[in-house]
């Protein structure tokens, strides 16, 4: 448990989740997060259908024999603009997880500026922000384990 937080309840993780219009005057983050994550998207799109010949190498790995963290994101990527979701969970599952879930995000935000529903904001305490980076830095690392034992 994390010292800081011993004062205080457990954490009730979600529960602090409201739904608000855009009221005017409003910037639309959203919208503009769904504008950097497509146009970086289609970017990686673009850089995933070259040949091979063109494709980027992994200076990591080429240097040091030991894959990166996004080993295979390319791969992947390719696989799942293809249709072949296994295969991209099976390269890099991270980054797989990430990319579907930013393409969810898009669509929520875009029907979220387009049809005006509400928006969904989620409080969180800094415990549960720290829980939320714990997590996150224990998926990094089982990637990179699964990427390495894997023999990237």
């Amino acid at each position: 448990m994390i010292p800081s937080c011993r004062a205080t309840p457990p954490p009730r993780i979600l529960t602090r989740m409201t739904w608000f219009r855009k009221t005017p005057g409003w910037r639309d983050a959203e919208c503009l997060a769904a504008a950097l994550v497509t146009g970086a998207v289609a970017l990686a799109a673009a850089v995933a259908r070259l040949p091979a010949c063109c494709a980027p190498r992994c200076l990591l790995k080429t240097w040091t024999g030991v894959p990166c963290l996004t080993c295979g994101g390319m791969r992947a990527l390719n696989a799942l603009l293809a249709g072949h979701v296994a295969a991209a969970f099976r390269l890099q599952p991270l980054l797989t997880a990430l990319a579907i879930a930013a393409m969810a995000w898009v669509g929520y935000a875009v029907a979220g500026a387009w049809f005006g529903f509400y928006r969904l904001r989620v409080r969180t305490t800094r415990c549960e922000k720290r829980l939320l980076v714990a997590v996150a830095v224990v998926l990094v690392l089982a990637n990179w384990v699964h990427l390495i034992a894997d023999g990237r």
